[in-house]
């Protein structure tokens, strides 16, 4: 305890002492009892004394003394300055004498007014002795270590038992500002559902200080419903001077806690302490616990949980108790009071004037983030005689005593956190730090508690994670952790690998969503959130494991993504994909969340084509077409929305409106990609016509397929898109094969573009329908020249040798193909040249080498053996 405090108070109560004696000693020798006033006399509080005048006058205060010396001036020979300092100067002792006396924590002039009325009271008021005031006067100047303390038992209330500490830390300076928390937190107090409060806060911010304010505030109201404050204190250290040091006999448990609580409320050996307490509860009390996180809170919970059914129970901690209590978080003080609260401090220790306000709040705020015990560790340790410079480049102390005990209890997830964000060097979204520390959706409610803790004990500011939603470290934890935290090269390494994958990801994305706006895998980042980007990570993830029939992991991704970005629309467009071929009536349900939570024209316009995708899939056509027309009605000049209802028009044979409306459409001005897709409406809409005859009209049927074909032919750079819609029109086709006419339209085009046929989704299904309607055709040069395209050759393989091959790949306009061995069944690749230039699929070859490149394996020279002819 600050000793300087104690020295004052003993000083000040000697004094008090003193001026309470002399006054009676003066008013007995000079007045008779019927000169005090009757008010005065009936609000005496008689003593016991023989003689009736002195117990009246022993039983009175300051204030009475005033009332008094107004009554009879002229015979104590008190003039007009007399009458002044009576009314004027003495009148201002009376609450400072109170505050000693009824010991409450001393204001900042307390000390400094008695002072100079004490030194002032014998010359200005001559005409009475001051026996005692001079005797005490002498001690306090030759013998202070002979000055009377007060005595502990000195009753601060009437109404309340408490057992309050008599000194404060604050009483340096006086209580400064918190006016608005006061009154919060006696608000939280009074609710009826409140049964414990928390106040949760770094080290040094002033939580002892505020709660002992509010405590003593309660003890002078008069409607105050507290018959019993319990106040314990744990603190094990403080400052002393400008160092840090341990507090003689602190308390370090509970039992240590309880032995002390035994003699405040006098349960003697015979009784359990904590039940006298619980039963002492019933009687309107308020148990105080300061500095709880010093103990080990799992003993005591029990003990609050059955006190809290009939008291209240008021903490300060840096920690909390859990899920008990209610919090209050305390901060720094604001701008006003902790430049009043530093104005102050240089001003007592003799800095006045030493610094600017610039200074001044650059010092306070930005270096000691208006922590009030930091601000007084720096002006003392410059009272010592260090540097400015030397004070706040050896923070050391400070910081590791506002943030000790706590970050040792945290959780390792919780370590786990604060690890990552000194890598990151940056806040981050929730989102990231899930990515970051590698977590999945089993991770989410541990993360969460751990972000929770961290709050608490002021490590994360909850402040911006409450309204920017991103995790902070606050100030004083930054410079904690750059004190304490190990630096390892795997994590670092690792954050920033998983740093690079996110990026890529991202530039991924970007680049598919310009090239398809409308796929699936296609994602949208307004304003390029992190949260979406890193939601939109695992959505993508959430699809390949679908691709893969893995459903439970693509539902739980997506499941974690929705966690991650909220309310983001693309984590419900990929749940209803997933749900498209199980559950359509979910399916709907996502997509009609997702346009809810679409934020721009763009989104919902895209958001809606997606639906009308799988609406089409469901053969909802007219549905379909509705969603695109909303769709058309949020961007008109849109293409490709164009083009979809062009499509569904095609669906229900509506062609003369997707004629129209593909009429409507300038092809000259489309970009390759919008070209491609045109030709592959228009494509659609003539096979679709071709629907419409059956095969007994085979020549008409035939007719509008060839267009369909031939329209595609017309792409100057044809994609998979353009081929696969070709396989797709061949395999219609096979269904008429057996005319020679479209026989032999299906040979030349296999012939010309089998070497993109065989790449398509498509391929498959085409050489089923091919093998399976040949099948039943007489054989002919032209049967056994489609044929060849769709051997698989393997059957081949066992009987060459070991220099030969089967060719099964030609592309002769970039002049290359690509054969089998037996012992290279993918491939081997070769250069088509002038001897082999009448090569064909299904050739057996010879080659001489086989090289393996960068590319894969090939040969330079080969010689056709036999042909398929």
């Amino acid at each position: 305890m600050n000793e300087s405090i104690i020295t004052k108070k003993s000083e000040m109560y000697e004094m008090i002492i003193a001026l309470e004696a002399d006054f009676i000693e003066n008013f007995h020798n000079k007045l008779k009892l019927e000169d005090i006033p009757k008010s005065v006399i009936q609000s005496s509080k008689l003593t016991n004394d023989r003689d009736p005048f002195l117990s009246v006058l022993r039983g009175l205060d300051f204030q009475a003394y005033i009332e008094i010396c107004n009554a009879n001036i002229e015979k104590l020979n008190f003039g007009v300055i007399q009458k002044d300092f009576i009314n004027k100067d003495f009148i201002k002792i009376i609450p400072i004498r109170n505050n000693v006396m009824h010991p409450r924590p001393l204001a900042l002039y307390d000390y400094p007014i008695l002072k100079e009325t004490f030194n002032q009271i014998d010359k200005i008021l001559s005409s009475m002795t001051w026996t005692n005031v001079l005797l005490t006067r002498r001690k306090i100047a030759e013998h202070p270590e002979e000055l009377i303390s007060p005595p502990i038992n000195l009753k601060k209330s009437d109404r309340i038992i408490e057992n309050l500490p008599a000194i404060v830390d604050y009483e340096e300076t006086s209580f400064i500002g918190r006016r608005r928390e006061i009154g919060e937190i006696k608000a939280k107090l009074n609710k009826n559902n409140v049964h414990i409060l928390s106040i949760i806060g770094d080290g040094g911010i002033g939580k002892t200080a505020i709660v002992l304010k509010l405590l003593y505030d309660l003890l002078d109201e008069e409607n105050c419903k507290w018959e019993l404050i319990l106040w314990t204190s744990l603190k094990t250290s403080e400052l002393n001077n400008y160092e840090f040091s341990e507090i003689k006999n602190s308390l370090k448990n509970t039992s240590a806690m309880y032995n002390q609580l035994a003699s405040v409320v006098g349960a003697d050996s015979s009784k359990n302490v904590e039940e006298y307490i619980i039963e002492l509860a019933k009687n309107f009390t308020l148990f105080v616990l300061d500095n709880l996180e010093t103990i080990n809170t799992s003993e005591i919970k029990d003990f609050l949980e059955e006190f809290t059914e009939y008291g209240k129970v008021l903490i300060t901690s840096r920690i909390g108790l859990g899920e008990m209590e209610h919090r209050y978080k305390l901060g720094g003080l604001d701008n006003t009071d902790v430049m009043e609260y530093t104005d102050t401090l240089l001003s007592l220790y003799g800095f006045e004037g030493m610094f600017s306000n610039t200074e001044k709040y650059d010092i306070a705020v930005k270096q000691l983030h208006s922590n009030p015990l930091a601000i007084k560790w720096f002006v003392r340790c410059l009272y010592n005689g260090q540097t400015v410079d030397n004070v706040l480049a050896h923070k050391e102390d400070i910081i590791n005593f506002c943030m000790s005990n706590v970050y040792e209890k945290l959780s390792d997830k919780a370590h786990e956190v604060l690890n990552i964000m000194v890598v990151a060097g940056v806040d981050l979204s929730y989102a990231e730090l899930m990515y970051y520390l590698d977590c999945n959706l089993d991770d989410y409610t541990d993360i969460s508690y751990a972000l929770n803790d961290l709050i608490k004990c002021n490590f994360i500011d909850d402040v911006i994670f409450r309204t920017e939603k991103k995790v902070s470290i606050t100030s004083f934890a930054k410079e904690f952790l750059k004190l304490n935290f190990v630096d390892t090269k795997q994590l670092v390494s690792k954050f920033k690998e998983k740093e690079k994958v996110i990026l890529t990801f991202h530039q991924q994305v970007l680049q598919s969503k310009h090239k398809s706006p409308y796929a699936m895998k296609s994602f949208s980042f307004h304003n390029n959130d992190k949260s979406r980007i890193i939601a939109a990570f695992y959505l993508m993830k959430a699809i390949q494991c679908s691709n893969k029939d893995n459903m439970d992991e693509a539902f739980k991704l997506v499941s974690f993504a929705k966690k991650l970005a909220p309310n983001y629309f693309e984590c419900n467009k990929v749940a209803a994909f997933l749900y498209g071929t199980t559950s359509p009536l979910k399916a709907r349900e996502e997509y009609d969340i997702a346009k809810e939570y679409c934020e721009t024209d763009e989104e919902k316009a895209t958001i809606l084509v997606v639906y009308a995708g799988f609406l089409l899939r469901c053969n909802d056509y007219h549905t379909a077409i509705s969603e695109l027309s909303v769709a058309q009605a949020l961007q008109p000049d849109n293409i490709y929305i164009k083009l979809e209802r062009i499509k569904i028009l095609g669906c229900i044979n509506d062609f003369k409106e997707a004629y129209s409306l593909l009429d409507s459409i300038d092809y000259e001005l489309l970009d390759n990609h919008y070209k491609n897709i045109y030709l592959t409406r228009k494509a659609d809409l003539l096979k679709r016509q071709s629907e419409l005859f059956d095969q007994r009209d085979i020549k008409k049927k035939f007719e509008l397929i060839k267009n369909a074909f031939c329209t595609l032919e017309e792409s100057q750079e044809p994609d998979e898109q353009i081929y696969d819609y070709m396989v797709y029109l061949l395999s219609n086709l096979s269904y008429i094969i057996f005319d020679e006419s479209v026989m032999s339209f299906i040979k030349e085009k296999i012939e010309k573009y089998f070497t993109f046929f065989r790449k398509c989704r498509r391929f498959k299904e085409l050489k089923k329908n091919i093998i399976a309607k040949l099948d039943g055709i007489n054989e002919t040069p032209l049967k056994t020249e489609i044929e060849k395209y769709f051997r698989e050759f393997d059957d081949l393989l066992p009987k060459l040798k070991s220099n030969q091959g089967v060719v099964y790949a030609l592309k002769y306009e970039q002049g290359f193909g690509f054969f089998k061995t037996k012992d290279y069944p993918k491939g081997v690749y070769f250069r088509i040249n002038y001897n082999i230039r009448e090569i064909q699929i299904g050739d057996i070859i010879e080659f001489d080498e086989i090289i393996t490149t960068s590319k894969g394996v090939m040969v330079r020279n080969i010689k056709i053996v036999s042909t398929t002819n």
